[in-house]
């Protein structure tokens, strides 16, 4: 949560944060992992299938406060009443910031409630300071010795870890699985456990798995959350076998510029938005401005493989913002009162990586896809749509034995791998199920598919491998064949949504080791520099002072670059929150190419602290093979003024 909150807290409770020492029992091997319940393993399986499915795949929630502080149930029922919903998760911590203890979990009874009614929850703990000349939010020193019982810090970590396991343990007995997020936002400043030693982290991280489980702790599943706004996020992961679940608290007013997604997707664990809410927030109890529906659009657009989101409270919550019935009604969520565990759709094939290109999407039409074996149709609709607002759908006869939809020919050079969501229409007598393949069909190669898939109502993403098939430059085909059950009858309807190819991209520049692999800076008033105080992708980005009221400025390169067989560039960028911005500082990525520095730009774009991606179309462009010079433009709004900083990162070709 923002540490700016914290603090007040602690200031208003007027007191330091005290610790109640209670007997810690054994002390556990220093790494262990207790085998999940299966109540919890229940919870960890219909969360990493979610993603797969193609309506209903994105559990909401939010934070229900401080145990024995702020928490209840009061601005879920807020919630509720605004938008008719209720969020499917609600999360406690059990730091209770009240003077007298540093650890409270009487907010158990709230969330055995929640579980009751149909709810997951989620358990976080702003542990005190081991060290009572500090606080939390000053770094802890000596931070590798807490693991230690008999040492001061150790001693005093012990006991706010007794409570914690008491509190979960309480939990444990009314038989409710727990996302449990211990140390978050570990990559930044925030708190004591904040910014250590990568290696020390991991270890403590390991030990207090290990003391859990030596108190049979199995419902916890064990949630790694880095802080998206900072470098770093996936250097403190501790090791898949000791988190389960990853994601990054992400406050924002650009919800798509948030950084972190694919680099913690890549780790193989459900993804989830661990914290949300704006980074501008209302004072007092004014309404703020923020429009959460730009989470809704940013989960369809840009994070489509997130398994859930947790809004904080207050004046950074939907209730003191604006849009809130956008987001929490939006057909991709599932809110309290829809969330069955049973109910599953897995995706086929493993997760591609890499960056992804949006092949069809059927928002502007057909896009060249077809049917053959269909009774009416095809034709682009918008009943139902996997992402967006519209599909592709044929009438169907489900006596007749297979249907497909397909588009062809492509060119998928560079592409590893291919994903399609697939559903049918929920009428029709489908008997044993309608199962569908994504296929593919080359010069080289006749037919190659990804296996049959049940399919239905919920959709399903079918994924397909392109590793080792020829010929990729000239693909006859691509398409979804949907095979009936024997002795289906009547008619239905099958649909396609979404077509997603996969590659790996070629990083032009990353600026990794410190260096600025040749960018110089164009009315800059320092720089640039490779630094690590900002990245989008590992440790380091580029950075340049600027004076804003001088007008444009500019980060770029002359080192020629080839960049044959590819059809898009891209870049994070970014400003600095210092400096009046005014209407704000807009960024447009540029390249030029051949003899004749031919040039092509994607237009202007709103940059915020945050980071924003910007990409250029690179299809049709001439002279590819001899790229010139690349960059980016920032350009201060009317009336800005005062020294800022502009950044770039993650230069990226695909």
């Amino acid at each position: 949560m923002p540490s700016r909150l914290i603090t007040r807290m602690l200031l208003a409770a007027g007191v330091l944060l005290s610790i109640v020492v209670v007997p810690a029992g054994p002390v556990p091997a220093a790494e262990g992992r207790a085998p999940l319940s299966p109540g919890a393993q229940s919870v960890l399986d219909w969360l990493g299938a979610l993603p797969a499915r193609a309506g209903n795949r994105v559990l909401s929630g939010q934070f229900g406060g401080y145990s024995g502080n702020t928490f209840g149930l009061g601005q879920a029922g807020q919630l509720h009443a605004m938008t008719g919903q209720r969020p499917g998760l609600l999360a406690c911590d059990y730091a209770s910031f009240g003077p007298g203890t540093g650890i409270d979990y009487s907010c158990n009874a709230g969330l055995e409630t929640w579980s009751r009614d149909g709810g997951l929850v989620s358990v976080s703990v702003h542990l005190p300071s081991p060290d009572p000349a500090g606080g939390l939010n000053t770094r802890l020193e000596g931070f590798g010795t807490i693991t230690d019982p008999l040492s001061p810090l150790g001693s005093r970590w012990h006991a706010s870890l007794g409570q914690v396991a008491a509190g979960l343990a309480g939990l444990k007995a009314a038989g409710v699985p727990v996302l449990f997020r211990p140390f978050h936002e570990m990559n930044g400043g925030s708190f004591w456990w904040s910014g250590q030693d990568p290696a020390e982290f991991t270890r403590v991280w390991r030990y207090l798995t290990g003391y859990m489980a030596a108190r049979g702790l199995d419902n916890l599943i064990w949630v790694y959350a880095p802080d998206a706004g900072w470098g770093n996020r996936a250097t403190y992961y501790p090791g898949g076998a000791y988190a389960d679940v990853v994601g990054v608290s992400a406050y924002s007013d650009n919800p798509s510029g948030v950084q972190g997604y694919e680099e913690l997707l890549a780790l193989g664990k459900p993804f989830g938005f661990t914290e949300i809410g704006p980074r501008t927030t209302p004072e007092g109890t004014a309404t703020g401005t923020f429009d959460y529906g730009l989470w809704a659009a940013a989960l369809h657009e840009r994070f489509p493989q997130a398994a859930f989101f947790q809004t904080w409270d207050d004046k950074w919550s939907p209730q003191r913002n604006q849009g809130a019935a956008a987001l929490f009604a939006d057909p991709w969520l599932v809110n309290r009162g829809e969330i069955s565990l049973s109910a599953r759709t897995a995706a086929t094939g493993n997760r591609p990586s890499g960056p992804s290109t949006v092949l069809s999407g059927f928002e502007g039409g057909a896009e060249g896809w077809r049917g053959y074996k269909v009774k009416n149709g095809p034709w682009p609709v918008t009943e139902w749509a996997a992402q967006g607002s519209r599909s592709f759908k044929a009438d169907v006869d489900l006596a007749v034995t297979e249907n497909y939809l397909s588009t062809g020919p492509l060119d998928l050079r560079g592409r590893t791998a291919l994903s399609v969501f697939a559903r049918t229409a929920p009428w029709g007598g489908h008997r044993t199920g309608t199962t569908a393949k994504l296929y593919i069909r080359t010069a080289a190669v006749d037919w190659r598919d990804n296996g049959s898939t049940t399919v239905g109502p919920d959709g399903a993403e079918l994924r397909l491998d392109l590793s080792g098939i020829p010929d990729l430059g000239a693909v006859r085909e691509v398409g979804v064949r949907f095979e009936n059950a024997a002795g289906a009858t009547g008619q239905s309807a099958v649909y396609v949504d979404h077509l997603t190819g996969y590659g790996e991209p070629k990083v032009v520049a990353g600026f990794e080791g410190g260096s600025a692999a040749g960018w110089y800076g164009i009315g800059v008033s320092g720089g640039p520099w490779a630094l690590t105080e900002w990245a989008a992708q590992g440790g380091y980005g580029l950075k340049s002072n600027v004076d804003l009221g001088r007008g444009e400025s500019g980060l770029a390169t002359r080192v020629p670059a080839d960049l044959r067989g590819y059809t898009s560039l891209s870049v994070v960028a970014r400003v600095a929150p210092w400096g009046d911005h005014a209407a704000g500082t807009t960024a447009k990525l540029y390249v030029k190419t051949g003899a004749g520095e031919v040039w092509r730009d994607a237009g202007r774009t709103l940059v915020t602290s945050a980071g924003v991606t910007l990409s250029v179309n690179l299809t049709g462009l001439p002279g590819l093979e001899d790229v010139r010079e690349l960059g980016v433009y920032f350009q201060p709004a009317p009336g800005a003024s005062g020294g800022s900083s502009t950044y770039l990162d993650a230069v990226n070709a695909w």
